[in-house]
């Protein structure tokens, strides 16, 4: 996770959530106006991750991230939805029962970063008809 957080700090951007699993990973990201094109910032994520990881699985030169896809979020009602899903996805997903306790997703982090009233408007908007790649 200190890589994710290291690069958007580096790419001048803020992480609004984020939930990683072992074949894929979401992140809602705000940028500034000095910030690069996400090309280069999930280019050189992709890039320094897949050495690490395959460093630690003794396979150098696997190919680990295969693409990566992009959409700016324009719909205040949709970046509530997908905060959600994001918090949400290791559920979704099967990988755990409780997010709060799972170490690489923002839901225990959004907690205790926002009031709880806050975080219980975000828990409340559905994300099932949300258009988002997603079939892992």
């Amino acid at each position: 996770m200190g890589l994710l957080f290291k690069i958007m700090t580096e790419f001048n951007c803020e992480l609004h959530a984020w939930a990683v699993m072992a074949n894929h990973y979401h992140v809602i990201v705000s940028t500034m106006e000095t910030s690069a094109p996400f090309s280069k910032l999930f280019g050189k994520l992709h890039t320094l991750s897949a050495k690490e990881l395959n460093a630690v699985d003794n396979k150098p030169g696997r190919k680990v991230w295969h693409q990566y896809w992009d959409s700016k979020i324009t719909f205040e009602k949709s970046y509530y939805a997908r905060l959600n899903y994001v918090n949400m996805n290791p559920a979704h997903h099967g990988v755990t029962q409780n997010v709060d306790a799972y170490p690489w997703c923002s839901s225990f982090w959004f907690k205790k970063e926002y009031p709880a009233s806050y975080c219980q408007t975000i828990e409340n908007f559905k994300f099932d008809l949300l258009d988002i790649k997603d079939d892992f």
